[in-house]
């Protein structure tokens, strides 16, 4: 898997840690550390854009092959040669969460490799939120299984292994963080169940009556197993609107709009459908009372969350977002409008419709959280070396880059990379163009920075880890998730990134004291260190920030949150830096009527004129 940065090596007889960063086509010779290890273990790590990844061990020959996984879930590993499965572990859900999936390719950056008794052994990184099970397979050929897992010490998250015969637990080897920093092991047969939950690494030491044969571990991916959607699912997410539409121009206020959800699709407003549940507000307008946010109109009324603007090489704005009346049900593919004053907008329709032009991994129906989705996430336009690209992530993850065929943003839109498979099991893609040509991209909540190459149809780095120094360990500006890591999050999805005054601009969208805002941090080079974490944008959402025709800096807003003044609906925050680099909303705002903007004034002289300056 294109990306994978670290390997820790555990030694059972030490339990000792050496942690390396291996480069693209680099070789990691363990002899020259002979006199820390005493041992002699030659990797090979051989990395290509979504290529099979090989490990060469020295000891008994053992390596390990990882297959791209379409949408995150590993259900099955099979030891043995290329030619016949020796040894089969099945993953199978058991705890009702039905999210079947037991290894996520999210953390197989993380695998590791593990030594026992001085040989080198393919270590499955995995990870479950809810309790997952193992049952094993093994062909005559093989005379003994001996599970081991380890879990660093600094690694906080629970877990537990437990050992099943018969429906009963036999055996328990670790529960919580029981064994942090320590290598355990237990043999296992072929009636065993093993109960996994939490995370850790395990590998399985593989003996065979024929001493000769190599040992070897092929991780199968499939699409969260091979699920196959309920009909019941499908009519459910297709009862409503696959695209958005053109749109209209705002009828008063605009206050109101859509709270889409697993559940229902909520609306307050004029607009009403028979599938909506009508309710009487969908959210409160506080922080528009409390002088936080401007009380902007929205831009146009359509149904569209996260969307983001690029200013085109013909002079005119474009924008896209996740459309369609639910993203946790189904839609139809992207769309795109385009604007030559920020105010009114023209629908230039469906640009990329996923039945007829997408790829195969993309038109697969995925669960999350209760039922069938088939849904678009966060696609942005960017105009970049002189045409249009457009990422994307299907929900609930698997991101992708299209380019346009002809240079036009209208398209027909193409697979940008080589690869017709997800360029990384995650969410939020986005692109940033920097003034020397370069190309980087990042996701999610923009934790890793990967530079494209001079064709956009690939990378020509591997992923690096950005740098944050400076963690806000405020509680309350961040989503729960974020406080389970240390606060080391600028965000947790909506990733961002962009350039002012020379300074980079990393952020990502948080729960920031209950608000769904657009949080940045500041660093002097791409891959940081970040600094000055901050809430730019109350309430803005995962958005993007764009350079109008006048020079004039924008934040998109779509509110997603119960504090906002409207949901779901795109809107344009002017902003302001200050001195030293914090953004926060402008005094003036063209989008703020007439009859409210002296109100906002008085407010923002108060909330906002002396909070950085």
């Amino acid at each position: 898997m294109y990306g994978i940065e670290q390997k820790q090596i555990s030694i059972l007889q030490t339990i000792s840690t050496f942690t390396g960063v291996i480069k693209q086509n680099q070789e990691f010779n363990i002899n020259e550390m002979k006199k820390v290890f005493s041992l002699l273990c030659i990797m090979t790590l051989s990395i290509g854009a979504w290529a099979q990844n090989t490990f060469v061990c020295a000891g008994n020959n053992a390596n390990i092959e990882l297959s791209k996984s379409i949408n995150g879930g590993v259900t099955s590993v099979t030891y043995g040669s290329t030619e016949t499965a020796l040894v089969t572990l099945v993953s199978k859900d058991v705890d009702g969460q039905k999210d079947n999936v037991l290894f996520n390719s999210n953390y197989l950056q993380k695998e590791r490799v593990i030594l026992i008794d001085g040989k080198c052994y393919p270590g499955i990184f995995f990870r479950r939120q809810g309790e997952g099970i193992l049952t094993i397979e093994k062909s005559k050929e093989v005379s003994k299984i001996t599970m081991y897992a380890y879990k660093a010490a600094t690694d906080n998250r629970p877990m537990y292994v437990k050992i099943w015969k018969n429906n009963h637990a036999r055996h328990e080897i670790g529960t919580f963080n029981s064994f942090g920093g320590k290598l355990v092991s237990i043999d296992i047969t072929s009636q065993d169940a093993i109960r996994l939950s939490g995370s850790a690494v395990f590998a399985l030491k593989v003996e065979y009556k024929n001493n000769n044969k190599p040992a070897v571990a092929k991780i199968m991916h499939a699409l969260d197993g091979d699920f196959t959607p309920l009909q019941s699912d499908i009519d459910w997410a297709m009862q409503f609107r696959a695209t958005s539409g053109a749109g209209h121009a705002v009828v008063g206020d605009g206050r109101g709009g859509w709270r889409s959800g697993v559940i229902d699709v909520q609306y307050q407003g004029q607009d009403i459908r028979p599938e909506y549940t009508v309710v009487s507000k969908v959210c409160s307008g506080t922080a528009v009372e409390e002088g936080l946010v401007p009380p902007i109109k929205p831009a146009w009324d359509v149904h569209l969350r996260d969307g983001v603007v690029t200013l085109g090489g013909d002079g005119m704005y474009y924008l896209t977002g996740s459309s369609g009346d639910n993203i946790w049900a189904y839609a139809k593919g992207i769309e795109l409008w385009k604007s030559a004053d920020l105010k009114s907008w023209e629908y230039m329709g469906l640009v990329w419709d996923i039945d007829k032009e997408a790829d195969e991994w993309v038109k697969q129906w995925r669960k999350h959280p209760r039922r069938a989705v088939r849904a678009v996430w966060a696609p942005e336009i960017h105009y970049i070396r002189g045409n249009y690209f457009i990422c994307f992530s299907m929900c609930p993850r698997g991101i992708g880059i299209l380019k346009s065929a002809t240079g036009k943003p209208e398209g027909p839109y193409v697979n940008a990379f080589k690869s017709n498979e997800p360029i990384v099991a995650a969410i939020d893609a986005t692109l940033f163009e920097d003034e020397d040509g370069e190309v980087y991209f990042t996701y999610a909540g923009a934790t890793r920075i990967a530079r494209l190459n001079k064709e956009m149809d690939g990378f020509a780095e591997d992923f690096r880890t950005v740098i944050f120094s400076t963690p806000d360990t405020i509680a309350s500006h961040h989503a729960t998730g974020c406080v389970k890591r240390n606060f080391a999050d600028i965000g947790h999805e909506g990733a961002v990134i962009f350039k002012y005054n020379g300074k980079y601009y990393l952020g990502g969208a948080d729960t920031y004291e209950g608000r769904y805002s657009p949080c940045v941090a500041v660093s002097e080079s791409i891959y940081g260190p970040y600094t000055m974490r901050h809430e730019a944008i109350p309430c803005g959402g995962g958005t993007g920030f764009f350079k109008d025709k006048k020079g004039d800096w924008w934040c998109s807003y779509f509110g997603n949150d119960t504090q906002t003044h409207f949901r779901e609906k795109v809107g344009f925050v002017r902003v302001s830096f200050s001195k030293d680099g914090h953004v926060y909303p402008a005094l003036d705002q063209p989008f703020v009527p007439k009859s409210e903007r002296k109100t906002w004034e008085e407010k923002w002289e108060r909330v906002w004129k002396n909070k950085y300056n």
